[in-house]
């Protein structure tokens, strides 16, 4: 299963809009290779330019997004964090039906409660 994060980190990134923080559920970061997307997935060139808090929950073991990818994206993106559990476990598994965790249930709930004002990211 495709995790929907990585739209929202290259949309973060790429272009100007105002988010209180976004989560990336399992994000992958470089996806040219699927798809006839236009413009391409590719979030690399624009982690640098998202401004609002990120906390970016997956798996260490996840096959989509590994444990060094998403420690260069959460230093990129400056005001970012990661929670990562063992296994491989992939996005919304991560947060719904019988391999939930509450771990990355509870950083994504008190990330989510601690969002502040919506602030401008991205390009503009």
């Amino acid at each position: 299963m495709a995790a929907d994060g990585r739209a929202t980190l290259i949309a973060a990134g790429r272009d100007c809009m105002r988010v209180s923080g976004v989560v990336s559920v399992s994000g992958e970061t470089d996806l040219r290779s699927c798809g006839q997307g236009v413009p391409p997935l590719y979030a690399v060139p624009y982690e640098g330019r998202i401004r609002t808090p990120l906390l970016v929950v997956g798996s260490r073991a996840d096959p989509l997004i590994g444990h060094l990818a998403v420690a260069t994206l959460v230093h990129r993106a400056g005001d970012g964090r990661a929670v990562l559990i063992a296994g491989t476990v992939p996005g919304w598994d991560l947060l719904q039906g019988p391999s939930a965790a509450a771990r990355i249930r509870a950083a994504v709930a008190a990330f989510l409660a601690q969002a502040g004002p919506p602030v401008a990211t991205g390009s503009s």
